[in-house]
């Protein structure tokens, strides 16, 4: 499997917070989405902020506790490598493009499955 760009990367984590909370708005607005579902959105939010995180210190950066947080410091992460820096082995082995490749590919995962419990809840309901 090909790993994403830098580039590519940047553009996703730039949209986490914006798309986690447009969600968790629509499902909290919504009477027919039970507490158990939202709270679920909540959790995808939390995992994709811990993901996220965990690059941004991987990778040089500090750690943060909110969704956007996390998505601004590891933007900067992001920013600050260049080119074959991103080829470089981390102390842990991995490589640097690996470690952000994992954070946006897990993030991603935990918003399609926020997306899906709420889409079978809206689908429940009807």
């Amino acid at each position: 499997m090909a790993l994403r760009s830098p580039d590519d990367a940047r553009v996703a984590v730039r949209s986490f917070p914006r798309r986690f909370s447009e969600l968790l708005a629509a499902a909290e607005g919504d009477p027919d989405i039970p507490d158990d579902v939202v709270a679920a959105v909540a959790e995808a939010e939390a995992a994709a902020t811990s993901a996220l995180s965990d690059a941004s210190v991987a990778l040089g950066g500090v750690a943060a506790g909110v969704l956007g947080a996390a998505a601004d410091e590891l933007t900067a992460v992001i920013d600050r490598r260049h080119g074959e820096q991103w080829k470089e082995a981390l102390p842990d082995g991995r490589m640097a493009l690996e470690v952000l490749d994992r954070a946006v590919s897990e993030a991603a995962d935990h918003l399609r499955a926020a997306e899906r419990r709420v889409e079978a809840a809206r689908d429940e309901r009807d």
